[in-house]
C-alpha cells in the first residue's frame, strides 16, 4: 500500500509527526521486539508513535498488518499525519469513507 521505497512519487506513503515546527527525534527498539519507537520532544511536551505488526499464528494472513500508535507522554503535542495510499502498487484507485469512527480507505 505506501511503496514510496520503490517509487518516491507514485509509491505512496504514511508520516506522522508534531505539529510544531521545531523538534528533535530519537528513535530505539523495545528490548527483544520488532516495535520501534520514535520519540518527537519539542519545548511543550514529548510524543511518541510506537510502529509494531501483531501476529496471531505462525502464517502470514490478511490481518497481519503495522500498527502506528500515537501518544504524548509529557505536556501537550498536537500530531500531523500525512498519508497517500496506493493500492497495488499506484495500479489501482482508491475510495475515501469518512465516519465518526474514522476514515478507511479500500
Amino acid at each position: 500500500m505506501f511503496g514510496a521505497l520503490l517509487d518516491l512519487e507514485k509509491g505512496g506513503h504514511f508520516s506522522v509527526r508534531p505539529s510544531h515546527t521545531t523538534y528533535a527525534t530519537k528513535q530505539l527498539h523495545f528490548p527483544d521486539t520488532a516495535c520501534l519507537v520514535t520519540r518527537f520532544m519539542t519545548e511543550a511536551g514529548a510524543g511518541e508513535v510506537i510502529d509494531f505488526m501483531p501476529v496471531t499464528g505462525s502464517t502470514a494472513t490478511d490481518r497481519h498488518r503495522p500498527v502506528p500508535m500515537l501518544r504524548c507522554v509529557r505536556g501537550s503535542m498536537a500530531f500531523e499525519v500525512d498519508i497517500a495510499p496506493r493500492f497495488d502498487y499506484g495500479r489501482k484507485p482508491h475510495t475515501l469513507h469518512i465516519s465518526e469512527h474514522g476514515a478507511v480507505f479500500a
